[in-house]
């Protein structure tokens, strides 16, 4: 049986939760609430209760029972420190191997560049190099013919003809 402590309606349906007047949540318990809320000892005069009984002190104030201390929460300010200085030394460490442990490529520039001619052709229209740089293709044009020609750009005679056209 449930009852609501605002209107004191008792209901049978034990499938509510709610009071169907006020709204107010329904609580567990016997029909009638208006009985004391302590319990009454009844008279004894049993010899063998009579140090008990003396040991029981009765008042008309509601019983507090003492609370465990409670753990005090993680303190916020602690956490957000330690976790700023951990971002800090991950980001240190991180600075730290980037820098030192990059291999250094040696600087270009053009005062130290070194041009040599690839080919001795006149014309010569499209050309690519490899990825690796190891070949090189180029298109070279001579009157009403067109070829294209494979390299090795290392070796400026290991120049041959692929295929050759009239245009």
């Amino acid at each position: 049986m449930k009852r609501c402590p605002e209107c004191r309606r008792d209901y049978l349906d034990e499938t509510l939760l709610y009071c169907l007047d006020d709204g107010n949540m329904l609580l567990e318990g016997p029909a009638s609430m208006d009985g004391p809320a302590t319990a009454m000892l009844p008279p004894s005069n049993f010899a063998s209760e009579a140090g008990t009984l003396a040991q029981i002190h009765t008042t008309e104030k509601t019983a507090v029972f003492p609370t465990v201390a409670a753990k005090k929460p993680f303190q916020t300010g602690r956490w957000i420190a330690v976790g700023v200085l951990a971002l800090l030394l991950i980001g240190a460490a991180a600075a730290a191997y980037f820098k030192f442990s990059a291999i250094k490529s040696p600087e270009l520039s053009f005062e130290s560049a070194k041009f040599t001619r690839i080919t001795n052709h006149g014309s010569i229209g499209d050309s690519a190099i490899s990825p690796d740089g190891k070949w090189m293709v180029y298109v070279a044009r001579e009157g009403q013919t067109a070829s294209i020609w494979l390299q090795q750009v290392s070796v400026a005679s290991s120049a041959s003809v692929v295929i050759s056209k009239s245009i």
